[in-house]
This record gives C-alpha cells, structure tokens and sequence, in this order.
C-alpha cells in the first residue's frame, strides 16, 4: 500500500471533522497528488524567485562597485545612482513576493480536489482547530 499505516489512523481520526469519507479523502488523494503539486509549482517558483533575487543582488552590487570608482558629481556617477536605486527597489519588491510566498496547499485547492465547497474546507478546519487545538490537554475528548 502507498500509505503509511499512521498516517491512515490519523487520516480516519481527523477526515470526519471535514465532512467527507475515508474513502473519499483518499480517492480525492489519489487524483490529485499534493505532493507533486507543490514540488512541481509552487516550489519550483520559490526556487526561479530565489534566484533572480541572488541576480538582482548582485547587479546591485556590481553598481555600487562601478559607483565607488566614480566621481560624486559626474553625469555618469548620476546614471548610475539612478539605475542603483531602481534596482535596489525591484530587489525590495522581489524579497517581499519571496516572503509572502505560499508554498503549502490552499483552502481553494483542497476544496477543488476534494470536490466539496471551500466553505466547507474553512468551516472543517475551523471545527478541527476548536476541536483539537483549542485545549490541547484535552486531546478532542469531552469532559
């Protein structure tokens, strides 16, 4: 089998909280792997961002090095200055998409693969954070 049998107790234990079956968690699993998902998108873009920020990086550092051996007044020392400081805006920008870049699976898509409502996704997870990690000492038992 392709899963792990602790990974089946506790999809069993936490699946109902969501609404949908065992059977039809797994099925939605099947067709959609997240896994790969994620590897092949979502990843692969924070890796091609990464790198154009270490790029952009760098030409700001090849600008500062180019200013360094000019004179402060000169019309060429002025191109430049500007050149530097619109890069250096790109690579802020670029170092902000980076860090509010999401590489784990959304509400949306884990509605979409499941084939349910993405209310229905927020309202489980929802119930599952009130039910399980509210009180951890409870361990989603009543008293």
């Amino acid at each position: 089998s392709w899963i792990y049998p602790r990974f089946v107790k506790s999809i069993k234990r936490y699946v109902p909280v969501t609404g949908v079956t065992f059977e039809a968690f797994i099925y939605s699993t099947m067709r959609f792997n997240f896994r790969e998902y994620l590897s092949r998108h979502a990843r692969r873009m924070e890796t091609e961002l990464r790198e154009r920020c270490k790029a952009q990086y760098y030409r700001c550092m090849n600008y500062e090095r180019r200013l360094d051996r000019l004179e402060r007044g000169s019309a060429a020392f002025g191109i430049l200055f500007k050149c530097l400081t619109g890069h250096r805006e790109r690579l802020l920008r670029m170092r902000r998409r980076l860090k509010n870049m999401r590489v784990e699976a959304t509400n949306q898509q884990v509605a979409r693969v499941m084939g349910i409502a993405k209310g229905s996704v927020d309202s489980g997870i929802s119930a599952f954070k009130r039910k399980y990690c509210a009180n951890p000492e409870s361990n989603g038992s009543k008293n």
